[in-house]
């Protein structure tokens, strides 16, 4: 499976467009690496998360988290505009009241793309990666506390995270098996893409325990 971009080169003085077939799960052609000397704040398990660069995702990608991020915003500001005692007062039902949990509890779900982390012993990692506008960055979280422990980072440890590429959601899930049981689900879930990541640690400051 492929799917066919263009790739703008500079020929005799000229920039020109020229259409490249890549193979999903390979979108970019060539990899983006990111290195990072680990600080407390990155593995800590209260804070369960590690800021990237933006330069792992497409502009489209970006502005996708971003308008996201900003509608998430707009619903939690309008869930918390009505005051608790007028909720307290009014009339309701209890599927009115279904209704407003529902509602709060998308106004405070932080969306996100999902990312597959897979380290150097393969072991693979579902994680989100999402924009945080109070601080201008793109983030990775929801499960990146797994890849800590697992992998026995610590203070102070490089670790180097490479893009690679991106493969269509639901083909497979985490735990290894296929989703076969709704075509309709199926086809709704490859519509969104995963992207790939692999971690590698390159300077461990603390020698591994031994099992």
């Amino acid at each position: 499976m492929s799917v066919s971009v263009m790739k703008r080169i500079r020929l005799f003085g000229s920039n020109i467009d020229v259409p490249v077939t890549l193979p999903i799960g390979g979108q970019r052609p060539d990899e983006v690496n990111f290195r990072k000397e680990l600080e407390q704040s990155d593995i800590s398990a209260g804070q369960s998360r590690l800021f990237i660069p933006d330069n792992f995702l497409t502009k489209e990608e970006r502005d996708t988290l971003k308008a996201l991020a900003m509608d998430q915003e707009n619903q939690t500001a309008s869930a918390s505009s009505t005051p608790s005692s007028f909720l307290s007062l009014a009339p309701s039902s209890s599927s009115s009241s279904l209704e407003n949990k529902k509602k709060r509890k998308k106004a405070t779900k932080k969306p996100g793309m999902d990312v597959e982390v897979k380290d150097s012993e393969g072991r693979r990692f579902k994680l989100k990666l999402t924009y945080w506008s109070s601080v201008d960055r793109f983030v990775l979280n929801k499960g990146w506390n797994e890849c800590v422990l697992k992998n026995e980072l610590v203070k102070g440890d490089v670790i180097k995270l490479t893009c690679r590429g991106r493969r269509p959601g639901g083909h497979d899930d985490f735990d290894g098996k296929n989703n076969n049981n709704n075509n309709n689900n199926n086809n709704n879930k490859n519509k969104t893409m995963v992207l790939c990541l692999g971690l590698e640690i390159i300077i461990r400051r603390k020698p591994r325990q031994k099992i």
